[in-house]
Order: structure tokens, then C-alpha cells, then sequence
């Protein structure tokens, strides 16, 4: 399972992690009020496989959103 990985691999790195299970939410506010969080409280996650076998990570705080279609920094 993809879960045990994750545990795996962040006890092999010490680090503490705590999966949680929720029912399926249609949004990010959505997912938050079923935790009984804020929205700014979720970080949302993107990972780019690279053509030379590397991985980009980029975390964004919940509450950010794109300022419109298309890819860009927000404060453009």
C-alpha cells in the first residue's frame, strides 16, 4: 500500500509522520471543514518527475490560489 511507503519512508529519514483518513471532500474547503480545520491549514502538494530522474516538490499553503488560467507567479 502507498501509505505504508510513506511511513516507511519517513521512520528510514526520523521523521514523524500521522496519516489521516477523511471521506472524499469536492474542494480544499471541503476537505478542511471535515477536519475541522481552515483552509490555511492544508498544504496543498505538487511533484514534477524531471527528465533526469529528479523530483520537484512544491508546497502551497492552502488558502493561495492562482490568479487565474495558466501558469505563473500570484503576485504577477
Amino acid at each position: 500500500m502507498g501509505s505504508e511507503r510513506v511511513v516507511a519512508a519517513a521512520e528510514a529519514l526520523g521523521l514523524e509522520v500521522e496519516l489521516v483518513q477523511r471521506p472524499a471532500a469536492d474542494s480544499l474547503e471541503g476537505a478542511a471543514a471535515l477536519l475541522g480545520l481552515e483552509p490555511s491549514s492544508i498544504v496543498k502538494s505538487l511533484v514534477v518527475a524531471r527528465s533526469d530522474g529528479t523530483f520537484l516538490f512544491a508546497l502551497v499553503p492552502g488558502d493561495r490560489r492562482s490568479p487565474g488560467r495558466g501558469c505563473g507567479p500570484p503576485w504577477a
